[in-house]
């Protein structure tokens, strides 16, 4: 009976997710004899290589995150799409997904998981308000998932970009010096570094071939990024070459100021150290001494109070 049980459910939510890739499927393009015909002289392939070297996730679940989002995106909060898409920039995943793709991968979960921990407990003696609890409980974590893994991800890209920050004003500073504009001077960074920084400055710098304006692009790249110590450098930066001043000093500065914070943040983290210890001490070491230390007198105590 558990087995029939269990496979009812497996049929109904294929049946459901059928229906789904079904009724928002895009209508397939009738393509004549002769057309085909016309492809296979022209050298035209059936399956492109590209297209078979993508990964699996580029071609199954973010067209099917698309089909979600076109579902469920009406009832998906436009302050949620937004923070996705934020999150996607400060983790640099721009490129491969976008906001309502990340909000239907949210809701995938959130459909995927309680179904895997349902069907896994149809079968365990536990009673049904538990299941009913794991399931509520596994859909609250596939709803946040995406986005917890990616707040990781963003802020361990956010630490690389603060750590490449001095020697990327450094080399900024000694290019302005030398003559080059700031535009060079960007270019020789993305030259002569490989990071996330690296990255950013590339994506920047085509901006600004692209014809957006300078003070533009870098506001973009201080608002992509997220970083506050690259944003007050940016806003510096455009205050400067807008009122025509000396961009060397400022390089200077900036880089004279970025080197006092990364020391201020070490000397923040060796005294929180002292702090950090102490739940080992308490909770792993403290008892193993105090068993080594305090066994032998208890067991003593407890012989000599037992012995008639």
């Amino acid at each position: 009976m558990e087995t029939s049980f269990i496979i009812i459910g497996v049929c109904f939510w294929g049946c459901l997710f059928l229906l789904f890739q079904a009724m928002f499927a895009p209508a397939a393009k009738t393509v004549s004899v002769a057309e085909r015909v016309k492809k296979v002289h022209r050298g035209a392939v059936v399956r492109d290589e590209e297209e078979l070297n993508r990964s699996f996730f580029e071609r199954v679940l973010v067209p099917m995150s698309d089909s979600f989002a076109k579902v469920f995106g009406r009832y998906t909060p436009s302050s949620i799409t937004q923070d996705s898409a934020k999150l996607l920039a400060e983790a640099g995943l721009t490129n491969l997904l976008s906001g309502a793709q990340l909000a239907g991968f949210s809701w995938i979960l959130c459909l995927c998981i309680p179904t895997i921990i349902w069907v896994a407990y149809l079968a365990s003696p536990i009673s049904f308000a538990f299941k009913v609890s794991f399931v509520i409980l596994g859909a609250m974590i596939g709803l946040r998932l995406p986005s917890i893994l990616l707040r990781v991800r963003a802020k361990r890209r956010k630490e690389q970009i603060v750590k490449a920050l001095p020697f990327a004003y450094d080399l900024l500073g000694i290019s302005v010096e030398a003559g080059m504009g700031f535009d060079g001077a960007m270019a020789a960074v993305t030259e002569r570094s490989r990071g996330p920084l690296t990255d950013e400055f590339s994506r920047t710098l085509t901006e600004i071939r692209l014809g957006k304006p300078r003070n533009h692009a870098l506001m973009d790249l201080g608002n992509r990024t997220g970083v506050d110590d690259l944003k007050s450098f940016v806003s510096a930066v455009s205050f400067i070459s807008d009122l025509g001043g000396s961009l060397t000093d400022v390089l200077r500065v900036q880089a004279e100021a970025m080197r006092v914070k990364r020391r201020q943040r070490a000397e923040e983290k060796a005294m929180k150290a002292p702090v950090k210890m102490m739940i080992p001490l308490v909770f792993f070491i403290f008892p193993a001494m105090f068993v080594v230390i305090l066994g032998p007198a208890v067991i003593s105590i407890k012989d000599k109070l037992l012995s008639p």
